[in-house]
């Protein structure tokens, strides 16, 4: 008994270091965040510890939820994410349209003064 509760103990502890790590990940932090992935193959090692034969139908049916809940919440933020990137392809290409118009119209200049550059008197013609 002692040992399927440590081994679920630990499995939890891993599935909210996974937790945490992908918060930091989201939010920014400072602290240094464990790879997604990594601590999802830890928190994975460490449920498979547990003697599956001991985990209730009702403890699987919530778990299986638990994990539902957070593919959802993974896949909306995929979403959101693709959109974003979208968004930014696309401002992207208006601003190198921009650029292309931008340096046509400076090269047309400075043909435009490069002809009109021999036709100055010498000296600039001032005042």
């Amino acid at each position: 008994f002692f040992f399927c509760f440590h081994a679920r103990r630990s499995a939890v502890v891993a599935q909210l270091a996974c937790l945490q790590a992908m918060k930091r990940s989201h939010s920014g932090g400072d602290a240094p965040a464990a790879p997604p992935k990594k601590a999802m193959i830890q928190a994975q090692g460490a449920s498979s510890a547990t003697a599956h034969g001991s985990m209730t139908e009702k403890l699987l049916k919530k778990q299986n939820a638990n994990l539902a809940s957070a593919k959802a919440n993974l896949q909306r933020e995929l979403d959101d994410t693709a959109g974003q990137l979208r968004q930014l392809q696309s401002r992207l290409a208006q601003r190198e349209t921009a650029l292309s118009v931008l340096d046509r119209h400076w090269a047309q200049l400075e043909l435009r003064l490069g002809a009109a550059k021999p036709r100055l008197p010498p000296g600039g013609g001032g005042p």
